[in-house]
Order: structure tokens, then C-alpha cells, then sequence
């Protein structure tokens, strides 16, 4: 929904940005004037240019930097020692989703759980009576 009076439009690039999303645009055209008009002021190039307008100066050479005392020693920091990997592939342990669980394991000649039939211990009758 694009409401042009208030500047409004159910897209949220448009509240953030204040910048045309494409139903702004196809409302714009329809109704006959320039999209450019919606979109904020800082997006124009004149904006752009009184940005950086002003002289931007470049560093000098590190060496040549004044760094205080209270600073020299944080400005001495190293990356963490890691240590080299393997020569193989690196283990992994699969993390179970939250609905997995083991299948009890039931045994296919006496139906009991918690063997299978190569480790079945009990009898079987040789008669269904």
C-alpha cells in the first residue's frame, strides 16, 4: 500500500531509507511525476558534494606517528597462536536434531527388545501348541 501525500508505503526500505522502492516508483509513474521527489534529500548529488567538500588529509608514514605511553602497550598485540592442523580431515561429531532419538533395537526371533537375532539367548518351541 503506497500513500504518496504522507510519504508512506507498507515497504520498510522506504521508512528506513526514505529511498524509492519500486512501488513508489510505479505510483510515481502513474500518477505522472518523478520518483526523485519522494527520496530524501541526502541521496542528491549536491548533498554528496557539501560531504566531502572539505580537504580530506592522508596519514603520514606510521613511523612518524606520536603514540602516547598509556597506549604503547595495546598497540603490541598478536593474532593467537593457533596450532598447525593434521594432515587429515578433521573429525566431526554430528549434533542430533531435537526430535532424533535411538531405535531400540528388537530382536527379530523373540521379538524382545534390547538384542538382535544374531545374539538371541532364548528358546524357541519347536510346536505352536
Amino acid at each position: 500500500m503506497v500513500d504518496l501525500t504522507d510519504n508512506t508505503c507498507t515497504c520498510t526500505r522506504f521508512q528506513l531509507e526514505s529511498f524509492s522502492c519500486e512501488h513508489t516508483v510505479a505510483v510515481a509513474m502513474y500518477r505522472g511525476f518523478t520518483a526523485r521527489k519522494l527520496c530524501s534529500l541526502y541521496y542528491t548529488t549536491e548533498s554528496w558534494r557539501t560531504a566531502y567538500a572539505e580537504t580530506v588529509f592522508h596519514l603520514s608514514n606510521e613511523t612518524d606517528w606520536e603514540i602516547p605511553e598509556h597506549i604503547l602497550p595495546f598497540n603490541d598485540l598478536l593474532p593467537p597462536a593457533i596450532e598447525p592442523r593434521g594432515p587429515r580431515r578433521p573429525n566431526t561429531s554430528r549434533i542430533p536434531s531435537t526430535r532424533e532419538f535411538l531405535q531400540p533395537r528388537r530382536c527379530g526371533r523373540c521379538r524382545a527388545i534390547g538384542h538382535t537375532r544374531q545374539l538371541c539367548t532364548s528358546q524357541i518351541p519347536l510346536n505352536d501348541n
